[in-house]
C-alpha cells in the first residue's frame, strides 16, 4: 500500500489510488515520504509518513485553504 503504483487520471499525475507520491518531491531531499491528502468543503487534511524515522504527521484543519 505504500508503494505508488498508478495514477487515476492522466490529468492528475499526483492523485493515486492509497497513499500517494510526496507533496513536494524535491524537499524531502532524498528521504521516502508517504503522503496522503483529502478535502471536503470546509475541512482539508494531510498525512504524511516517514518510514524510515518510524514517524507520522496527521493534520486537520476546518478551511479550503493552504
Amino acid at each position: 500500500m505504500s508503494s505508488y503504483r498508478m495514477v487515476i487520471h492522466p490529468d492528475l499525475p499526483d492523485t493515486t489510488y492509497g497513499f500517494e507520491s510526496p507533496v513536494i518531491p524535491a524537499q524531502t531531499k532524498g528521504e521516502k515520504v508517504i503522503s496522503k491528502g483529502g478535502d471536503i468543503l470546509g475541512y482539508s487534511s494531510l498525512l504524511w509518513i516517514l518510514p524510515d524515522r518510524r514517524t507520522g504527521v496527521f493534520v486537520s484543519y476546518n478551511t479550503n485553504q493552504d
